[in-house]
């Protein structure tokens, strides 16, 4: 993955965060998207490669964000 396609990643994460913690933040969500959107202009010649990588990143961003509420779910080990 190159540092371009790596933030790519990192906004279509913040993208599908947003999305999934139904934030009420629509301009922060429009500004990722418009990052988005030159993001993928930077890191692919071809549009369909682009859209490529953006659906592969959200794939993966909803993966992550799983992960994270399972362990955010799971028991510490403290006794109550």
């Amino acid at each position: 993955m190159t540092a371009r396609e790596a933030l790519l990643a990192e906004l279509v994460y913040e993208c599908v965060r947003a999305y999934a913690e139904l934030w009420d933040t629509t301009q922060y969500a429009n500004t990722v998207l418009r990052a988005i959107e030159q993001a993928k202009v930077d890191c692919a010649d071809d549009p369909a490669e682009a859209d490529a990588l953006v659906e592969r990143y959200t794939q993966r961003a909803w993966e992550r964000i799983a992960r994270e509420r399972v362990a955010a779910a799971a028991p510490t080990g403290g006794l109550s």
